[in-house]
């Protein structure tokens, strides 16, 4: 068990997917989209149906790929209501997803072996 009381078997923690998944939102739209709008996109996602992604962890991460160069922002400061932060994926950005792509194949061919594995001695 893990400090939440949950058992890291459960699988309900894919963190590391979180990046292609952004990514994919990202690639989705070609206009500028807000950070809240990424995270709604998210939440519709089968991944995440039961578990949401955690609002904080997104916005950082957001920050943290701008500053890599996937994604590039902007403020929009309309002339009433609040600036929001708009972003917008970057030809690096698609460029990475791809490889994500390959790289979230190769992970679906071992799992399956595994599966088959785990099968065989239960």
């Amino acid at each position: 068990m893990n400090e939440s009381g949950t058992c890291p078997c459960t699988g309900t923690s894919l963190t590391r997917f979180i990046r292609p998944a952004v990514l994919t939102v990202l690639a989705r739209n070609s206009e500028w989209i807000h950070g809240y709008l990424i995270v709604q996109k998210l939440r519709g996602m089968r991944m995440f149906k039961d578990k949401p992604a955690d609002l904080a962890g997104i916005y950082k991460l957001l920050k943290a790929m701008q500053k890599e160069g996937l994604i590039k922002a902007r403020w929009n400061t309309p002339k009433s209501g609040l600036a929001k932060r708009e972003l917008r994926m970057t030809s690096e950005g698609r460029d990475c997803l791809k490889l994500w792509l390959q790289t979230l194949k190769s992970y679906h061919v071992s799992i399956n072996d595994l599966i088959g594995e785990i099968k065989d001695v239960l």
